[in-house]
């Protein structure tokens, strides 16, 4: 029973920092984690991040009804656009992230458009399928660790503010130690502490992983708003 506790305890972490890394800040976040690429993007002074890397997406339409082949080759040009401004036209090293809804309509406008048009799909390690736009991988984000909340929501703006609107955002992060990556002070440290004094049926497990992001070059990250999907 301890291990399934500490089993789940861990799952609902993992899905909190894959919500930090997109969506932390300092000012109504949580000042003691490390701010995500999100606020990055939007304080380019503080963050040096590069102010061409955030890109207005026009309110191209990949609703249900409105996606045709015309707005999907939009689409098409808002990730190459992405990609120009991170300086990896060919996607070398970078991961571009959207929610399953958008995610969804990338498909769609792959097959609106035809086979190929530089997408694919492959195997990782591990054998699992990645899709890809050129040397890109592609990513879904998915949910909160309450199962219910998208990371990349589907209700922004067209500011590519947090709202109760129609539009959403897509990422895009250049990986590398020259570009944008994670470092650790040291490696994941787990210590049993034994039962509570005052409730001897409840195990403590002690976890330590002082982690945190960092970024060496202005274009690593981008980010694409304004796309309209509901």
């Amino acid at each position: 029973p301890a291990g399934q506790q500490t089993k789940m305890g861990l799952t609902s972490w993992a899905y909190d920092i894959n919500d930090r890394f997109f969506n932390n800040n300092h000012n109504s976040g949580d000042a003691d984690a490390f701010v995500g690429i999100r606020q990055r993007l939007d304080d380019t002074g503080t963050w040096g991040t590069n102010a061409a890397c955030k890109i207005d997406g026009g309110g191209v339409v990949l609703t249900d009804a409105g996606q045709t082949a015309a707005t999907s080759n939009v689409f098409i040009s808002l990730i190459e656009q992405m990609l120009d401004e991170m300086g990896a036209p060919e996607g070398d090293g970078c991961v571009i992230y959207m929610n399953r809804n958008l995610r969804r309509r990338l498909g769609k406008a792959v097959r609106l458009m035809g086979a190929g048009g530089g997408f694919d799909m492959t195997q990782d390690a591990f054998g699992r399928q990645v899709m890809t736009y050129r040397n890109a991988k592609i990513r879904t984000v998915g949910v909160k660790a309450n199962q219910t909340t998208e990371i990349i929501t589907n209700t922004e703006d067209t500011a590519g503010v947090n709202g109760s609107s129609v539009y959403t955002s897509m990422y895009a992060v250049r990986y590398g130690e020259d570009t944008f990556n994670g470092w650790q002070m040291t490696p994941l440290a787990v210590q049993s502490i034994g039962l509570r004094p005052d409730e001897p049926t409840i195990f403590r497990t002690f976890l330590e992983w002082p982690i945190g992001l960092y970024q060496t070059h202005t274009r690593a990250l981008a980010r694409v708003y304004d796309i309209k999907v509901a």
